[in-house]
């Protein structure tokens, strides 16, 4: 019977195996400094590098450095010199040196404006001022968007007198335009906001502020893509033909419902005073139309933002709109539900059981004949006020649609659709004069003869 030598493990460390001796690592039962060394020595020998050259120059460089400094204990400092004391660099030894280096190293401030966050980039060749604060940007991307920046910088025709490192500055406070209007409009130019946008559900996506800040900037700086991107964001809320939009747009930036409905509570108040300032009349009745919707209270003492800002018009817009407020609500009334008032209370009035004339006369839901069904309708819809408010423009929506379909015949559906329809065009007819405009045809072409002024068509 042969007894089998039982091999020993090997200890923790770098061992070097067989007769070519094979480096092999063995992992120590948890990391201390002592293994350190051999480590890194057989991390270089698994990659095939030679430890001892590897080391060669970084022990150079230490070796360098100790002797500017004094620290070499081979030189002892120099010639006939006493030896130094040695130095133990610690980290705070450290810390300081390179401090004192980049405080050598540091060059002169160019300039005393303060630097905007965002728009001071690397590369940049064109600087532009505004309420001492500074951007620096790329002229090529300024001048091949176009507008006034384009022909000032690619013709020169802006005296400048004011230079950093041999850049010309130019001072746009004069133009009226702010810091955060001017930040909105250059992360248009580069393409790093989008005004609107189409979720896969298929509503539109609205980024509010930045399509008025965009608006307002292209406009002082004779943008023409710029004010299109923002008037085609702003017309998901503010439709101007006459028309109302197929999709309520989701507000980008509302994170809570308390949020979505304070900002409800102030775009009207935000938007009319813009949309009047830069020219855009065909958006003024809608415009209108949503600050009168607000609360009596809200329009005559404004609304705080967020961050404090009272949001509160003039007192010429206030007037227009609260003599307004009346001639909605007979609107809503004496026009939207006037169909409703002619098969229950007018001349188109059949009962006891038909509605129309073609009617199936016939039970429908909960046993009830088409005609009691509007007579309860018209009394409850007056009983909860609904007739009565200033909302002269929202018609039947959806889920009404499908309670009316229910309790009346397909015949007398049909036709009950047809006169909403046609009723709820008549209100959207009579909006611009609620508050002293021209009729939705001229306000469009007012608006398209602007929009030619801005694109060179003077024809």
């Amino acid at each position: 019977m042969t007894s089998r030598k039982i091999e020993q493990p090997l200890a923790p460390g770098l061992h070097f195996i067989g007769p070519k001796k094979h480096p092999k690592w063995v992992e120590p039962p948890y990391r201390t400094r002592q293994f350190e060394g051999d480590r890194r020595r057989y991390n270089h020998l698994l990659h095939g590098i030679d430890p001892d050259v590897h080391t060669l120059p970084k022990a150079e460089k230490r070796k360098r450095e100790a002797f500017d400094d004094g620290d070499d204990e081979s030189t002892q400092g120099g010639h006939d010199r006493p030896p130094f004391k040695k130095i133990h660099k610690t980290r705070s030894y450290h810390i300081k040196r390179r401090a004192d280096c980049s405080s050598l190293s540091r060059g002169k401030k160019h300039h005393s404006y303060d630097k905007d966050y965002r728009f001071y980039l690397k590369g940049g060749d064109v600087y532009f001022v505004i309420d001492n604060t500074i951007f620096c940007v790329h002229k090529k991307k300024l001048i091949t968007s176009g507008g006034y920046l384009a022909d000032v910088l690619d013709t020169n025709l802006l005296f400048h007198e004011e230079t950093i490192r041999d850049r010309p500055v130019l001072h746009l406070d004069t133009l009226g335009i702010t810091v955060r209007q001017f930040r909105f409009f250059l992360s248009f130019i580069y393409g790093t906001i989008i005004i609107l946008r189409t979720l896969p559900s298929g509503k539109p996506l609205l980024y509010f502020e930045a399509a008025l800040e965009v608006l307002v900037a292209s406009v002082k700086l004779d943008h023409q893509s710029g004010r299109e991107a923002a008037l085609e964001g702003l017309e998901t809320l503010f439709p101007s033909k006459g028309k109302p939009v197929p999709f309520k747009p989701t507000i980008a930036g509302c994170r809570s419902n308390d949020e979505e409905r304070l900002f409800y509570r102030t775009f009207p108040l935000q938007a009319l005073p813009v949309l009047e300032e830069c020219c855009v009349p065909a958006m003024l009745p809608m415009a209108y139309y949503h600050v009168a919707l607000l609360p009596h209270e809200d329009i005559v003492n404004g609304v705080h933002t967020i961050d404090g800002k009272l949001l509160k018009l003039g007192a010429n817009y206030i007037d227009v709109i609260l003599k307004a407020q009346k001639t909605l609500k007979s609107i809503r009334n004496k026009v939207l539900f006037k169909w409703l008032y002619d098969l229950v209370e007018g001349d188109k009035k059949l009962g006891p059981r038909k509605a129309t004339l073609k009617c199936a006369n016939q039970n429908m839901r909960g046993n009830i004949p088409c005609f009691p069904f509007l007579v309860r309708m018209l009394e409850l819809s007056n009983a909860n006020g609904y007739t009565q408010g200033t909302n002269c423009l929202e018609g039947f929506h959806d889920k009404a649609k499908e309670i009316i379909g229910e309790h009346l015949c397909y015949i007398c559906l049909e036709y009950v659709l047809e006169q909403a329809n046609l009723c709820l065009e008549e209100s959207w007819e009579r909006l611009p004069r609620c508050f002293g405009l021209p009729p939705w045809e001229k306000l469009q072409k007012w608006q398209q003869t602007f929009a030619e002024g801005f694109a060179g068509n003077y024809t």
